[in-house]
């Protein structure tokens, strides 16, 4: 490895580094927010709710703290070592075919860093989600989980690789056009396949059985001209007490699916209100403009690759042969500062929709105080932390805290 090598590796763990400050800073905030709650939030949670929200986040956060530490040592101690660049040269010996070099390289990568994290989620799971009794998943479950995930998710990323590798080699100067135009439709065909092919492995899929809620939901989605055509539940907690509710599907092919857990736990008029939320963000065009931003970030991250990819420097500077899927495999971490700088621009955007979701929901129902008491409802019954440090906010949050969106919610009742 040159020394400009070393220079783009303490760049790397510079960033790393930061990342990690500002997970601690929101951390001390948070307790120091529940230890004295402004008068904004006891309005809404008492103080046992308060610091209960607070030792759930702060436990959370301590696992993904030393599982991230844990990660970058190894990370950047098998790439100074010259650990990776061994395993790829010895590759290249062996093999020269670059779709079995990279299937092998890419295999071993994800297995290795997938068994150095999973004591971390074995622990979250079952020592953290447990301890707030939100866990529900057996010990046999969650193997399996893990092994069917693992085999989909490696599959769909093979499949990725492989079309970008093709088109690398094969599609000319401008491949990066074809690739970015490739991975996306590649990433609209799964989200159209997902909830038939790829959720029925995890999860029971039935027709709601409240036929009253069935009927009334039926009567919003007319009422905002939103093409629904069904309405699922969900077996959620054989896993998790955890809540949520999700759109799927494409043009006249909707679908809501709703956890059993949020059917449990909440009112007919907080689901219905939780719903013309959802329906909100399809009638304002928030998942078209999502699109166009995730177009435009695939687009640019592989034009990045097509420059960096071409020149010989970046394989000479970190100590690697140059080939194809190393090229790749070096832009997948060298891009990875890039979502600090991007993060907080997409999550900026996405707390504008949030907000104009609410508007759209509270006109479409009438109902104020049920989106409210939704909303509420839900922070709580997750445990969500309702007053992160500011920074942080901007930084990750797509949602704005609890408190601004009930204040934003009074502000539409006062108009």
């Amino acid at each position: 490895m040159l020394l400009s090598g070393y220079i783009i590796v303490l760049i790397l763990i510079f960033a790393e580094v930061l990342n990690i400050l500002v997970e601690k800073v929101n951390d001390k905030y948070i307790k120091n927010a529940a230890a004295n709650p402004p008068k904004k939030v006891l309005d809404i949670y008492s103080k046992d709710e308060i610091a209960q929200s607070s030792f759930y986040h702060i436990d959370k956060s301590k696992v993904a703290y030393y599982e991230n530490v844990m990660h970058g040592i190894l990370f950047f101690s098998l790439l100074l070592l010259g650990t990776f660049q061994w395993f790829s040269s010895e590759l290249i010996d062996t093999f020269g075919n670059e779709y079995k070099m990279a299937f092998i390289f890419f295999l071993v990568f994800r297995l290795f860093f997938g068994l150095i994290g999973l004591p971390f989620d074995i622990y979250e799971t079952f020592v953290v989600e447990k301890k707030y009794h939100f866990n529900k998943i057996t010990p046999l479950l969650y193997v399996r989980d893990l092994l069917v995930g693992g085999i989909v998710s490696f599959a769909i990323f093979t499949v990725l690789l492989f079309l970008v590798m093709f088109l690398i080699s094969s599609a000319g100067r401008f491949w990066y056009i074809y690739a970015a135009v490739a991975v996306f439709m590649f990433s609209m065909l799964m989200m159209y396949l997902y909830p038939t092919l790829i959720a029925p492995l995890f999860n029971k899929f039935e027709p709601l059985k409240d036929k009253n809620l069935k009927e009334k939901i039926f009567k919003l989605a007319e009422k905002a001209k939103f093409p629904l055509k069904n309405i699922m539940q969900m077996d959620a907690s054989k896993r998790s007490s955890h809540s949520n509710a999700y759109f799927t599907g494409f043009g006249k092919n909707k679908r809501i699916v709703l956890f059993d857990t949020l059917l449990q736990n909440h009112k007919e008029n907080e689901i219905l209100n939780i719903l013309a939320h959802e329906i909100g963000h399809y009638k304002l065009g928030h998942l078209k403009k999502i699109l166009v931003f995730m177009f435009v970030s695939v687009f640019v991250s592989f034009f990045l690759v097509h420059v960096l990819i071409s020149s010989d420097f970046i394989y000479d500077a970190l100590g690697f042969e140059k080939s194809i899927f190393i090229g790749l495999f070096i832009l997948s971490f060298l891009l990875a500062p890039a979502d600090t700088i991007f993060a907080p621009l997409f999550s900026s955007i996405s707390r504008k929709h949030e907000y104009e979701a609410d508007k759209f929901a509270v006109s479409l129902t009438g109902d104020i105080s049920g989106m409210k008491e939704a909303l509420i409802k839900l922070h709580k019954d997750n445990l969500s932390f309702p007053l992160p440090h500011p920074v942080y906010v901007k930084m990750h949050y797509s949602h704005p805290p609890l408190p601004e969106r009930i204040y934003f919610l009074e502000k539409i009742r006062e108009q």
